[in-house]
């Protein structure tokens, strides 16, 4: 997985480095980062839209099947029900099928957990090392931005992607969208003027 998003995301990064004007190792350090960071954030967010975005391994150590992915209305309706996806209440009256629905939902939240403290590791790299970046590159790094906001929101819903709160972004009818919409903005806005992501 990170080979992939070093090959893909990354190289467009050095691209965008390069249209301003910048060749430099450490700066592209910094960019490889980002790419590999944003990259897996992506695979993360398309797995709440029915896309496989987990690795294998991940689900093959979580016991994930592809169609607990690619059919995931059973996972939604499970949060639907108000099962308690960590356990800690016992008093719920549900039938087989719903444990499975939960024990099943609760596999992808550990294997998009793991690919979230991944992604953290380079978005941190990334932030330690943004002074490599000259000024006229800092605009190159803004997908971090969104990447760093995406995975707050999600370590806030237990690493849900069915979450609503987080399936609920792209929506521009609703407020919660357009809040997040105009936050992001913001964050944008501060990282393009400061040069600090």
């Amino acid at each position: 997985m990170i080979l992939f998003f070093e090959r893909t995301n990354s190289t467009f990064l050095f691209l965008d480095l390069e249209c301003c004007g910048i060749i430099d190792e450490k700066a592209d350090a910094v960019a490889n980062s980002v790419g590999i960071a944003t990259g897996i954030v992506n695979s993360i967010r398309s797995i709440g839209y029915g896309n496989v975005g987990i690795p294998n391994d991940l689900m093959v150590k979580y016991d994930i099947r592809q169609n607990d992915i690619t059919d995931p209305r059973s996972l939604i309706s499970a949060s639907s029900k108000g099962g308690d996806i960590d356990g800690d209440n016992e008093n719920i009256n549900t039938g087989s099928n719903d444990n499975s629905d939960l024990e099943r939902r609760q596999a992808v939240q550990n294997a998009v957990r793991d690919m979230s403290i991944v992604a953290g590791k380079y978005l941190q790299h990334a932030r330690k090392h943004q002074a490599h970046v000259p000024k006229e590159g800092k605009s190159a790094m803004l997908p971090a931005v969104s990447a760093l906001r995406y995975l707050e929101r999600l370590e806030s819903t237990n690493y849900d992607v069915m979450e609503e709160k987080i399936r609920d972004v792209e929506n521009m009818k609703s407020l919660d969208g357009r809040l997040w919409r105009l936050g992001q903005m913001m964050y944008l806005g501060r990282a393009w003027l400061t040069g600090v992501f």
